[in-house]
């Protein structure tokens, strides 16, 4: 396990350049909660931004497995 960890380079890692620019875990939950509440808003804006960075660092061939 730990010689998979050191293998992973993280200028190509999807999973470290996607965290890089998700937006924070406070402001997806805030977004989450106030779509309980019935606005939806910022739920749709940080959802895009997510899809966005998901295609920007898409996951590699062999990371589909993950």
């Amino acid at each position: 396990a730990l010689k998979n960890i050191s293998d992973i380079n993280p200028a190509k890692d999807h999973s470290v350049q996607r965290l890089k620019e998700y937006p924070s875990i406070r402001d997806q939950l805030g977004a989450a909660y106030n779509a309980r509440q019935g606005d939806y808003a910022d739920q749709i804006r940080l959802d895009e931004k997510i899809s966005k960075v998901k295609e920007k660092y898409p996951k590699s061939e062999s990371d589909e497995h993950l």
